[in-house]
């Protein structure tokens, strides 16, 4: 890990995802990469229009990971296909939903 703030490491990393991007990817991922241990991100559009975690909550208990570990399957997936775009179709509410 490099030297630093884990606040700024993730902002630079962050910069270096997205820069040119007309769409920027989550911050999640390279808060994930940041941080050790099990992490609780806490997102409000307020803080920083929802792009950076307002409060970010540590976990390094072995005894929580290994409980993960036991428990959370990851299940390989193909690639998003070709001209996929997450970010096309937005839902703010359940009500919105078709």
């Amino acid at each position: 890990m490099p030297d630093g703030d884990p606040v700024d490491l993730v902002r630079k990393l962050y910069a270096a995802e997205n820069q040119g991007k007309t769409d920027p990817s989550g911050s999640q991922d390279m808060a994930g990469i940041l941080y050790p241990g099990v992490n609780r991100l806490d997102y409000d559009f307020d803080h920083e229009g929802g792009y950076f975690p307002v409060h970010i909550e540590s976990n390094n208990d072995l005894a929580v990971a290994r409980w993960l570990e036991a428990h959370i399957y990851m299940v390989p997936i193909n690639q998003r296909p070709l001209g996929y775009n997450p970010l096309e179709e937005k839902y703010t509410s359940d009500l919105e939903l078709p």
